[in-house]
């Protein structure tokens, strides 16, 4: 497999990570709260249930929220979510995994926020 730094990161199939999870990342939507704030609590996150909504209600053209999802358990589960605006130079400002999947999820979704963020900023200039 490429390191993730060696190819674009689309948000289109799956990938399968180095320690042999199969990822899928997409836009989150706001149904993903229930599972992300289950999942952060279980992680014994303290969860604030408004900084959530506002986190998963985003404008797309302003703002990216991307989720990595695995099969697990017989469902799609959420393994990891990260936010960037979408402006030239932007940085991700929120990039979260539980410590399980954490050395290979977050850096799929920063690579993946990222690419979103310069390919925007690219088609703005």
């Amino acid at each position: 497999m490429a390191a993730v730094n060696d190819s674009p990161i689309l948000l289109e199939g799956a990938r399968r990570l180095p320690d042999g999870l199969t990822v899928r990342l997409r836009l989150a939507r706001p149904a993903d709260l229930s599972e992300l704030r289950a999942l952060m609590r279980r992680a014994d996150v303290g969860v604030d249930d408004v900084a959530l909504q506002r986190l998963l209600l985003f404008d797309p053209r302003k703002r990216a929220v991307i989720c990595a999802a695995a099969w697990m358990g017989g469902r799609e589960a959420l393994v990891g979510v990260g936010a960037i605006d979408l402006a030239p130079g932007a940085e991700p400002d929120f990039l979260w995994a539980p410590d399980l999947f954490r050395e290979h999820v977050s850096p799929l979704v920063d690579a993946a926020l990222r690419n979103r963020a310069s390919a925007r900023a690219g088609k703005a200039a």
